[in-house]
């Protein structure tokens, strides 16, 4: 079981207060389709299964610019929002959309290349997770945990 098919859009706004540190506000909107999903009993229930989260994070982030060199290191934590949405249609004749907010968090490193003055490529990891996740139906309860590993690339520019 797992995921394909991943989506992922991401904009920030940051801050930096010295030369190592910087904080910024991170929306993004990752998704991913469900190629298999088991429950106790009735094995796969088949049919397409979709997962998305709209995230909003506050993060803090740690440049190890030691040198003032063209590449730069960097690891950081944030914290915020999820608003995480499951569509699914099952095998059987049923429709279900259904959303969760919940707690937030995300950890990530990467590099950043000067380009030019203030213009940066950046490459980078990040791992974003939530709280466990409760869709509540008329039909019952869906439980879920949602987690995801992704890999990024972006230009930025520094004012």
């Amino acid at each position: 079981p797992g995921l394909v098919g991943s989506e992922l859009c991401i904009r920030d706004w940051g801050y930096r207060f010295d030369h190592h540190v910087r904080a910024e506000i991170a929306a993004g909107y990752p998704q991913a389709e469900i190629d298999e999903l088991m429950i106790p009993g009735p094995g796969d229930l088949g049919g397409d299964w979709n997962v998305g989260a709209v995230t909003g994070l506050l993060n803090v982030i740690y440049d190890i610019d030691y040198w003032d060199a063209l590449a730069v290191p960097y690891v950081g934590v944030g914290a915020g929002i999820g608003y995480a949405m499951l569509n699914a249609k099952p095998a059987a004749a049923l429709h279900i959309d259904a959303w969760s907010t919940e707690f937030a968090w995300n950890a990530l490193a990467g590099i950043r290349f000067r380009m030019f003055d203030n213009a940066l490529l950046s490459l980078g990891y990040r791992y974003l997770s939530t709280t466990d996740l409760d869709f509540d139906r008329s039909a019952g309860r869906i439980s879920s945990e949602y987690a995801s590993h992704q890999f990024f690339a972006g230009i930025g520019y520094e004012f």
